[in-house]
């Protein structure tokens, strides 16, 4: 082979191995998803007319390889409600319904669309249509009723997708009532002013919890807390591979109340959580301790002790005690330091997630059998098991997306790859 020849080969190779690396190196930088951080001014339709309102929120695009784009996530929340004819609306929450949704994506022009479901919830709804309440295995579940509306994007994404250099969104996202419970917000328009998105390959829905203790005279409950905690983190920073769930737990508030220590009844108990009203975080509220019949008792009376209120909504509330840690010897045996992993399934509650058998609202998905959804009761522990399923079915308007760069925070894997 002349000289010119091998030349041109080497030259043809150097330059194929020089395409790939920079074909390689493409595919690292290019956007999996754009996210985008609502903070913007909206309107509320309520049977009064409309009212202006800020919208707090997060929304993902993502863009996979050879499809898409889709709609991933997109959760708002109305942090100071509206007004309407039968009161205050309290916070309202809206979460994307069955993502991923197809959004209509014209590359030359930058033109989206897309329709999609959202779940409706408001603390009113609450308030007048009360609460489902279902009784099992020792433990019990307390739903809000919700709302449905249908959702529309229209809009125009500025900048390279693909890239994620200076990409923008402008358009405005419509909501209309659909499926009805009390009918007050009976629509929502955001608009979208050049909202910044921005480039990632994965992100993380970080959900803020409030803890609320009590102090009694020279005691304040809460001491077993941080280890309730660790255990929810531990148990969902086992969603890695199939999605990131963290929280950020905010400083502590208290409630001086001695009369709060112990709680005796359902009443009492939701009364503390009326005591503290976070919008954009889950409270959760640790007493000393329940009442012996409170805990164990028959029927509706009986709580495994705790529960959570308003499950996969923006009004989730926890409300646990310190015995979860410390079961009285004469209460049940063995005693002690049983229920490590009461905290993560109560906040699994929070995420929407029901008990896997039982009575389940059609608006509500199931955990995953042998789970740490399963209802254990007081003094026997959730099963110390997470699945991807109960990772990717997770909704609550609080969920924030986040970009996260570096080592994962989501470094475990499921239990149950179903």
């Amino acid at each position: 082979m002349g000289g010119r020849l091998k030349a041109a080969v080497l030259w043809g190779i150097l330059g194929s191995v020089l395409l790939f690396f920079a074909a390689s190196g493409a595919s690292r930088l290019a956007c999996a998803f754009l996210l985008g951080e609502l903070r913007t001014s909206g309107r509320v339709t309520t049977p009064r007319g409309v009212e202006e309102a800020l919208l707090e929120g997060s929304i993902v695009l993502e863009f996979p390889e050879k499809a898409g784009p889709f709609l991933a996530q997109l959760n708002l929340i109305v942090p100071r409600g509206v007004r309407t004819p039968k009161g205050p609306s309290g916070v309202i929450g809206l979460s994307l319904l069955d993502p991923p949704v197809t959004v209509r994506y014209d590359e030359k022009t930058g033109e989206v669309y897309a329709e999609f479901k959202a779940e409706l919830h408001y603390p009113l709804i609450d308030r007048v249509k009360g609460f489902r309440k279902v009784q099992e295995g020792g433990c019990l579940q307390v739903f809000s009723y919700t709302e449905a509306m249908e959702g529309v994007l229209k809009g125009r994404i500025r900048g390279d997708p693909r890239r994620g250099k200076e990409v923008s969104l402008e358009g405005t996202l419509s909501f209309s009532l659909s499926r009805s419970v009390l009918g007050q917000v009976k629509a929502m328009e955001v608009p979208l002013r050049a909202l910044a998105l921005f480039c990632g390959t994965q992100w993380v829905d970080f959900l803020k919890i409030q803890p609320v203790f009590i102090r009694a005279g020279g005691k304040t409950s809460g001491w077993s807390f941080p280890a309730l905690m660790d255990g929810a983190r531990e148990i969902w920073g086992r969603c890695g591979g199939v999605r990131c769930i963290a929280f950020e737990v905010l400083p502590p508030r208290y409630v001086n109340d001695p009369d709060y220590w112990v709680i005796d009844d359902w009443d009492e108990g939701y009364a503390l959580m009326d005591e503290v009203e976070v919008p954009d975080a889950v409270e959760v509220f640790v007493v000393g301790e329940f009442s012996k019949e409170l805990t164990f008792g028959i029927g509706m009376l009986g709580t495994g002790g705790g529960w959570c209120s308003s499950s996969g909504t923006a009004s989730a509330k926890v409300i646990t005690s310190d015995l979860q840690l410390d079961v009285p010897c004469d209460w049940c045996s063995p005693c002690g330091d049983v229920n490590y992993y009461h905290l993560a399934h109560e906040l699994g509650h929070a995420l929407g997630l029901c008990h896997p058998t039982g009575s389940c609202p059609s608006w509500r998905p199931r955990g995953s059998d042998d789970s740490v959804m399963e209802p254990s009761g007081f003094c026997a522990d959730n099963p110390d098991v997470q699945s991807a399923h109960n990772c990717r079915e997770a909704i609550n308007p609080l969920l924030r997306a986040s970009l996260y760069i570096g080592k994962r925070a989501c470094t475990g894997s499921p239990d149950i790859r179903d």
